[in-house]
């Protein structure tokens, strides 16, 4: 037997094991792709799934307070009275649209002769603000009560202090934070 036929079919099986292993290396490589390509596209779908979901729903909130006022009054000689009247109601929408921004919107109700920022009517918005947080500094506009003084007490009823240091107008404020040091400076 000629050595040329056993060269050339060694010859062929090396160039198709290179083939082969050049195929493999190929095949490989393109399979990791595939599965990094769907790994990727798994965790996209996922975060757009969240995202929807939660939405404006997730970063709205609402809270309220409802106070009822009940009397009784039994005098002699005349008849009782029994009276259950809405004394105050108050409705707060927050909203965090981003990490650094946010909104408040008080509305308030009160039946009892006051109203806040003395507005003749019922209704009155109490507080519409935005804030944007900028780390240790946040920056605030929009009508809310101006941080004006200190009126902590253990009495039932606020000091009147409080009533002519309570100053609820259109107001920027500037709110620093350093460590242990907080300042506020504002313009209304």
């Amino acid at each position: 037997m000629s050595k040329k036929p056993i060269i050339l079919a060694v010859l062929a099986t090396i160039s198709c094991q290179t083939v082969y292993a050049a195929s493999q290396d190929e095949l490989t490589v393109l399979t990791k792709r595939i599965q990094y390509l769907e790994q990727r596209v798994q965790d996209q779908t996922q975060s757009i799934n969240q995202n929807s979901a939660a939405g404006w729903a997730g970063k709205i909130s609402m809270e309220g307070a409802i106070e009822i006022e009940a009397s009784h009054v039994s005098a002699d000689g005349a008849e009782d009275e029994t009276n259950l009247d809405l004394g105050n109601a108050e409705l707060a929408i927050t909203a965090a649209p981003t990490d650094n921004l946010s909104t408040e919107l008080v509305l308030t109700y009160a039946d009892d002769g006051e109203t806040p920022f003395d507005v003749e009517t019922p209704f009155d918005v109490d507080t519409a603000i935005a804030s944007y947080d900028a780390g240790a500094m946040t920056l605030t506009a929009g009508q809310f009560v101006v941080p004006f003084g200190a009126y902590e007490t253990n009495l039932i009823s606020d000091p009147i202090a409080l009533d002519l240091g309570e100053a609820g107008d259109t107001a920027v404020m500037a709110d620093f934070k350093l460590g242990t040091i907080d300042a506020s400076v504002y313009a209304f």
